[in-house]
């Protein structure tokens, strides 16, 4: 059994864990350096996964638990769960539809991002604008229409450059701390 320890936590507190949780391994599709999906969940356990992760809750709402916090996201809230960052998503009595965005930390150059609607409902413009970046990450992936793989790398980085303007809280722990075994390609 192999033992892998990381830091967990927020900026201002940092805990070394001595953890076994599920590390996932993320498949990029469409030869994009990404993998958005819709999905609907019941319970997903405490994992982590090198990507960084938005979470976009179409209907219903979820519980998610994340840097040792619970939150409750509600349809229309967004999460973004930094890389490396222990997490479990629940289902509350509601169904729930989400749409999910996984991508590689390299395109947020080491930042660490606090983006989370339901615990900061003063950044409404800027949460718009993330939402309207994957709704046309979805609409190129779907229709496929000539040069649909660069126009979604164009909005992939234009929504990482709105996650480092409005949304930046530091450098990312594991980034800072050089540490690069955690990339289990």
């Amino acid at each position: 059994q192999r033992r892998i320890t990381i830091i967990a936590g927020s900026l201002t507190r940092r805990e070394v864990l001595d953890i076994r949780y599920l590390y996932e391994f993320i498949e990029h599709q469409d030869g994009l350096p990404m993998k958005l999906f819709v999905n609907s969940v019941k319970h997903i356990d405490f994992h982590w996964h090198k990507e960084v992760e938005i979470v976009y809750v179409l209907q219903g709402s979820v519980d998610i638990y994340l840097d040792q916090k619970e939150f409750t996201l509600n349809a229309d809230d967004v999460i973004v769960v930094n890389s490396m960052s222990v997490h479990k998503i629940a289902r509350t009595t509601q169904d729930n539809v989400l749409l999910t965005l996984q991508f590689g930390p390299e395109w947020l150059s080491s930042a660490f991002i606090a983006c989370n609607s339901a615990a900061h409902t003063d950044q409404e413009p800027q949460i718009y604008q993330i939402k309207q970046n994957l709704a046309q990450m979805v609409w190129e992936i779907n229709k496929k229409a000539a040069g649909y793989q660069s126009y979604t790398m164009g909005i992939l980085q234009s929504l990482c450059g709105c996650l480092q303007r409005y949304f930046f809280a530091g450098v990312n722990p594991i980034e800072e701390e050089g540490n690069r075994e955690y990339d289990y390609k």
